[in-house]
């Protein structure tokens, strides 16, 4: 077996039921599947044989991340938390992400992954000193927040340790729940698995380091290379108002500016012109500032991940939050907001003056990331606070929540001080009790909000004989909502048509929970002219052996247009690098970065960089495209995985479908793949399938991968045991 860099060659296997730990040589057993998904896509086949229930103590709980994590290549800060999913309605596998310092602490120990089976007899976490592993009963946590939990594990085991905890949410199994790092980096769906087996946390001391297989001047050399090539969040090129060295302006996450302030930082910071020349500013590039521009004077810093340049995580100090019981500094990004979306913005700030109701406004921001992150609760990319809004109405709930609770429930929520009530008056009280009715399941309610969806709306269809009346058509209605935007088996759209058309549509269509892939709609938003996108993507894809002309896969702005081969590549080739960040430990919210912001460059970058990073790191040189077939390897096993949770081999027809909302028939007077809707008509959505399925190997009528595709990636074990379980399609 050669030696290579990047791994540290031990995976540590953790039981719980009987309280010991193992070695496993990482390369011996995992070096065909690398780490992370890979990894955990591997151990689940192995291991998850036959299981049902995503609580039992025989699903596995893998955190992985991979070979470039601790490395120091950029953005390489990522976790990889992959198990049966209890969002499921099938439990099948899925992964959430997180961002923060702990996969970096874990290879720093000497471990390329953390497997955690079986169920412990009390509440406990774990405690890793490098090669030093103890199972700690931890009775005086259970039923304590993240914060409180992580703040305590750092306390026993010193101010360098990294911490993953589950709140309350994690503990009472619920489906929407989080594992969580440094405060405020979550992995979504996960939790409930963590808590079923009484595993609190896990905490991480660290003293290593990575060998790298490339001399240190080359490594230097690569690393270099890559920091003149990045952008900003989700690899923004264009800043989005007009800089003296800028050609362009768009509406991309580059938000520095001249005059633009962290003013909260003592002094105040100014963000500026970050010149993309100037290595020194990339920090300051970002400042996403989500709560809106009234933020900006409360913002004491951007914050972020492990060997990340670029920094998503808004820090902010607002002193008025405090009156609702929370600490007033608080740091998250994008939907880690999510708490804030749940309130009505209208009721938030009726009868307030401009700067009053701007800042309750944020104040409810505050508000809703502590209830969140500490309860160790997921939105599900937006069903949660969508599906709330969707289950109240317009009529209180009248319609949805009356027909599907206890008669005594429904006078309590409407009672004064009740949860109807405080959110009537705007009241932010709302959202802690919205939150621990979630996190505890109290009343039909809170359990219908706890997850998984699919469960809540088919108990509510029909109600409970003698306690509930049911709501019919409930699940139509939920489905084809434009709001809710749900798309199919447990999870919510993320990146679908509006990014992409066709190809976004694919690429969310593929997994178990949304998709979490923004490798795609990085390169939309990247604020490049669609005409120069195009350019890129013909020279970037060609010269790394794809098909020529790889720009007709890229729509104009606004518009969808009919499906091509060139759209099946991409779709393709964005699963292949989901799969490969998330299996060698980069992140799919930064990379890969076909663009960069140099104008004598042409505004291209590099889509071999991944590639060139992997080789030199480990030694095991691959060119992009070997490297992007890797890739899909590790999808179709996710998709081998998916077919064994179902029993089917019938992906085409029971997964990879449309959501009514998306279709066109289903919408009076729209016109298909016009306008920023992007609804398809479902005769072409079909031809859609059949392009992405030939790219990947797969039988057209099932959409489940051949004997001969499998084969060919060295999985024929996993051909052989679909075939015994009658899931492999019959050969051509």
């Amino acid at each position: 077996m050669p030696t290579y860099g990047g791994w540290t060659g031990k995976t540590l296997r953790v039981n719980l039921t009987t309280r010991t730990s193992t070695v496993e040589a990482t390369l011996d057993k995992y070096k065909d599947f690398w780490g992370g998904t890979g990894m955990g896509y591997k151990v689940l086949w192995d291991e998850a044989k036959g299981v049902t229930d995503p609580f039992s103590p025989d699903n596995p709980l893998i955190f992985g991340w991979g070979p470039l994590t601790g490395t120091g290549a950029p953005c390489g800060g990522r976790t990889c938390i992959t198990s049966l999913s209890p969002q499921h309605p099938y439990a099948a596998v899925a992964s959430g992400h997180m961002g923060g310092h702990f996969s970096a602490e874990a290879k720093y120990a000497g471990w390329d992954g953390i497997i955690v089976t079986g169920k412990a007899s009390g509440p406990v976490y774990i405690a890793i000193r490098d090669d030093q592993v103890d199972i700690v009963d931890c009775p005086q946590l259970w039923g304590s927040g993240i914060y409180r939990a992580t703040a305590e594990v750092v306390a026993a085991m010193g101010g360098s340790c990294q911490v993953a905890a589950i709140g309350q949410a994690g503990e009472n199994r619920v489906a929407q729940s989080v594992i969580m790092t440094g405060y405020s980096h979550s992995a979504g769906g996960q939790g409930g698995v963590m808590g079923s087996k009484n595993l609190k946390a896990i905490g991480i001391v660290g003293t290593g380091s990575i060998k790298i297989a490339a001399s240190k001047k080359d490594w230097r050399a690569l690393v270099d290379n890559a920091m003149q090539l990045v952008g900003s969040n989700n690899q923004a090129v264009v800043p989005n108002s007009p800089q003296p060295w800028a050609e362009y302006v768009s509406s991309a996450r580059w938000y520095a500016a001249k005059g633009k302030y962290w003013g909260a930082a003592n002094p105040p910071v100014e963000t500026g012109t970050c010149d993309p020349h100037d290595r020194q500013s990339v920090g300051y590039r970002c400042f996403k500032s989500d709560p809106g521009a009234f933020a900006e004077q409360f913002t004491v810093r951007m914050d972020g991940c492990h060997s990340c340049p670029v920094r998503c995580h808004q820090a902010l100090n607002v002193p008025t939050a405090a009156k609702w019981g929370v600490d007033p500094t608080a740091a998250n990004t994008c939907t880690g907001w999510w708490g804030r979306g749940l309130m009505n913005n209208a009721k938030v700030i009726a009868g307030l003056s401009t700067q009053d109701a701007n800042l309750k406004t944020l104040e409810a921001y505050v508000v809703g990331k502590h209830m969140t992150d500490d309860f160790g609760l997921h939105n599900n990319y937006g069903t949660t606070d969508r599906g709330w809004a969707f289950i109240y109405g317009a009529d209180k709930g009248v319609t949805w929540i009356k027909p599907n609770v206890p008669a005594a429930e429904w006078t309590t929520l409407n009672a004064p001080g009740g949860l109807f009530d405080l959110y009537e008056k705007g009241d932010l009280n709302f959202l802690m009790a919205f939150g621990k009715m979630m996190a505890y399941q109290v009343g039909e309610l809170g359990k219908f909000l706890a997850g998984p969806v699919e469960a809540g709306l088919n108990k509510w269809q029909t109600g409970v004989p003698g306690v509930t009346t049911g709501s019919p058509g409930i699940l139509a209605a939920y489905h084809a909502d434009t709001s809710v935007l749900w798309w199919a088996n447990g999870f919510p759209k993320h990146h679908s048509p509006e990014n992409g058309g066709f190809v976004g549509a694919l690429i969310n269509t593929g997994y178990n929970r949304d998709a979490q892939n923004h490798c795609w709609s990085n390169y939309l938003s990247n604020g490049l002219p669609t005409a120069v996108q195009r350019t890129i993507a013909d020279a970037e894809f060609a010269k790394n052996g794809y098909m020529a002309g790889m720009g007709a896969a890229i729509d104009p702005n606004n518009t969808c247009t009919q499906m091509n081969q060139q759209k099946a590549v991409a779709a393709r080739w964005a699963i292949a690098r989901k799969e490969l960040m998330d299996s060698t430990g980069l992140c799919s919210w930064m990379w890969p970065w076909i663009a960069s912001p140099l104008k004598e460059r042409g505004y291209a970058g590099d889509i071999a960089l991944e590639s060139k990073l992997f080789s030199a790191a480990t030694g095991k040189t691959m060119s992009t495209k070997a490297f992007d077939d890797e890739g899909v390897k590790f999808y179709t096993l996710q998709r081998a995985l998916t077919m064994r949770s179902f029993n089917s081999m019938h992906m085409r027809v029971l997964h990879d479908q449309l959501p009514p909302w998306a279709k066109v028939e289903n919408h009076a007077g729209a016109v298909a793949y016009m306008g920023a809707n992007y609804y398809m008509k479902s005769a072409d959505w079909e031809t859609a399938l059949d392009l992405f399925y030939a790219e990947l190997g797969y039988d057209q009528a099932t959409g489940a991968p051949t004997r001969a595709t499998l084969e060919a990636m060295g999985m024929t074990d996993v051909a052989d045991e679909l075939d015994d379980l009658g899931l492999l399609p019959a050969s051509v």
